[in-house]
């Protein structure tokens, strides 16, 4: 054979040897002491005896199906990932150095985790170990949030969050909050085995507060296995408002003044602030009559008010509370009309002789008057007229005195208006009496 032909020969064999020996010195994982005579020394890539470096993670529960990810070398042509001797439920060769796999079903207890290729079956090494969880049923299948104390409760309440997952023997937990007026829920504490979160609610709102947890097992890949949430109530700093007014009712025109008092019960700073509003009988709108301070009063004159029902209310918040209020309440106050309900009149004499002169004294009585007065007008009309004929207007006089000379004879009717003080009525009540002319 010519030495050209054997140097033919020689070449291929020449350069596999440069590329396997190059491929040493770019191994993209770490050789431990068990692996190394079988990936550092022998060589990199088909035909290579595989070996395990690590498992990750390497528990799980004994249903099997934790996604783990194995490490190590010559998994290029991988035709088998056993857990002991149990298959994997399915597995995927990413590269030459890294498998991910997903555990079967099997008993409790530790199991070496191999990998076979055209060039063997990885040996068994500490590294390649995974743990099936003694009675551990799977990733965590439910979990339910509680709080505690429970809701609702006022602001500044410290409450405690407790998660509770089902399903797994290693739960990890992690919790969420989604503030009253927004979309976003944000992470109050990232997963740890506490499977409670202490919220100090010092200073939240009055509202609806979400909070959610999630709950994984230690072996799960997922972002979570389970998760839960609940509405939280936190009420305003002040439990509750009342309101009184005093007195709760006024009689139209008479200039009386009333007292609204506000009431601020159990707020959590002292020196709580008062707001004072009116909805005038007849209006829909509610109207500011004195902005907060800790005066506790409103004074209401209620000269001018017209008959009917007031309603005043009042906002209270406490001393620290940023809300507009944190309670409220109303009351309302009647105006009654200024009015003389009923009068009557007589006449003494009741009859007197044409001619003579005799003077005929008028009397009326209104009763029933709530106001100022009463005050009477007298009227007459003589005889067969139906025209009514004022003799004397409005006055506090109770009486009229008719000098019947000239009267001819016949009946003459004498009439009374009678009406209160400040009511603005022609008359309240009217009454007549007749008186006989012989």
């Amino acid at each position: 054979m010519s030495k050209t032909s054997i140097a033919t020969r020689l070449l291929p064999v020449a350069i596999v040897a440069a590329v396997l020996g190059a491929s040493l010195l770019v191994r993209p994982v770490t050789i431990n002491s068990n692996n190394a005579a079988l990936c550092g020394y022998v060589g990199y890539g088909y035909g290579v005896q595989p070996a395990v470096d690590t498992v990750t993670p390497n528990t799980g529960p004994t249903s099997g199906g934790t996604v783990v990810t194995l490490t190590g070398c010559g998994f290029i042509g991988t035709t088998a990932v056993n857990f002991g001797a149990t298959p994997a439920t399915s597995f995927t060769v990413n590269s030459d150095t890294k498998i991910t796999a997903t555990s079967p079903a099997h008993a409790p207890g530790t199991v070496d985790v191999t990998v076979t290729t055209p060039g063997g079956t990885s040996p068994a090494q500490p590294g390649d170990q995974f743990t099936y969880s003694s009675g551990t049923t799977g990733p965590c299948a439910t979990v339910s949030l509680s709080a505690s104390p429970a809701s609702p409760q006022r602001s500044g309440t410290q409450i405690v969050l407790t998660a509770v997952a089902t399903g797994c023997a290693n739960a990890r937990y992690e919790f969420w909050a989604r503030w009253t007026g927004t979309t976003t829920w944000v992470l109050l504490q990232a997963y740890s085995v506490n499977n409670q979160y202490h919220w100090n609610s010092n200073g939240a709102a009055p509202g609806t507060e979400n909070f959610g947890v999630w709950a994984k097992d230690t072996s799960s890949s997922a972002a979570y296995d389970a998760l839960d949430s609940i509405p939280y109530t936190v009420t305003s700093p002040c439990d509750s408002a009342n309101i009184t007014a005093l007195p709760t009712s006024v009689i139209q025109a008479s200039g009386t003044h009333v007292t609204i008092t506000g009431i601020a019960n159990n707020c959590v700073n002292p020196a709580p602030q008062f707001e004072f509003w009116a909805r005038w009988s007849g209006s829909p709108t509610w109207v500011l009559l004195q902005g907060y301070s800790t005066k506790a009063t409103y004074d209401w004159d209620s000269n001018g008010a017209l008959p009917g029902t007031e309603n005043f209310g009042v906002w209270v918040r406490d001393s620290g509370s940023p809300a507009a209020y944190d309670q409220l309440a109303s009351t309302q106050v009647t105006v009654i009309p200024a009015t003389c309900p009923t009068v009557t009149i007589n006449a003494v004499p009741t009859t007197v002789v044409h001619g003579v002169g005799t003077h005929v004294t008028i009397t009326a009585n209104a009763t029933g008057c709530n106001g100022a007065g009463p005050f009477y007008a007298f009227w007459m009309r003589v005889g067969t007229d139906p025209k009514w004929v004022l003799i004397r207007g409005y006055q506090t006089i109770a009486t009229y005195d008719w000098n019947s000379t000239g009267a001819a004879a016949g009946t003459v009717y004498f009439g009374v208006w009678a009406k209160d003080g400040h009511s603005s009525n022609s008359y309240d009540a009217i009454a007549s009496t007749p008186v006989t002319v012989t």
